[in-house]
């Protein structure tokens, strides 16, 4: 996978219109607009009142190669990684024996059938939070008795291992939902 350090976006500086280039994981358009805040959180598998700040809305200006993501399976999944194993797919896959030329040919499918950057539902995005993993950290601690990401709704979703480039298409506040277009970022 790539070698790249991801970048770290930080939310309280994002505005509309914005092109950073960032990794991580990422899902299609279709699966959150049109839901509101604690929908979106059950079904990417963030605790109830993740998204209460609001989120940013980011769409995916390059389709990625093959070797800049991994097949991350479903939000039900948290960190990608099944129930029954601390593997993620990819390796879960192939230690089950899988061979790397199905998982290089299913990849290859991925980025031809979902992986779009255009004007479409299933375009790609990215939601970052306002309240930030560390500061949710902070105030739900591990032992505090609440899990900050339960399983998911199981919506497709892929990790970006290399930044690439995205447009930062909006900011949702907790009380709404995205209704917008698949359009072209501003």
């Amino acid at each position: 996978m790539g070698s790249k350090k991801l970048n770290f976006v930080n939310p309280k500086t994002l505005r509309e219109g914005d092109h950073p280039e960032i990794g991580g994981c990422v899902l299609r358009l279709s699966d959150i607009r049109g839901r509101l805040r604690d929908e979106v959180e059950q079904r990417l598998g963030y605790r109830p009142g993740r998204l209460l700040d609001g989120w940013w809305l980011l769409f995916l200006l390059e389709v990625p190669l093959s070797s800049q993501f991994e097949l991350f399976g479903y939000t039900h999944m948290s960190g990608g990684k099944f129930a029954d194993s601390d593997k993620k797919p990819e390796e879960a896959l192939r230690a089950k024996g899988v061979s790397d030329a199905w998982i290089a040919e299913t990849k290859e499918s991925v980025i031809k059938k979902y992986l779009t950057v255009l004007p479409v539902p299933e375009r790609i995005v990215k939601i970052i939070p306002m309240i930030t993993d560390n500061e949710d950290e902070a105030a739900f601690p591990p032992g505090s008795g609440v899990n900050r990401y339960p399983p998911g709704q199981g919506i497709l979703q892929w990790r970006l291992t290399d930044n690439l480039k995205f447009a930062v298409k909006s900011f949702i506040d907790g009380g709404h939902a995205y209704v917008g277009d698949w359009g072209d970022p501003k």
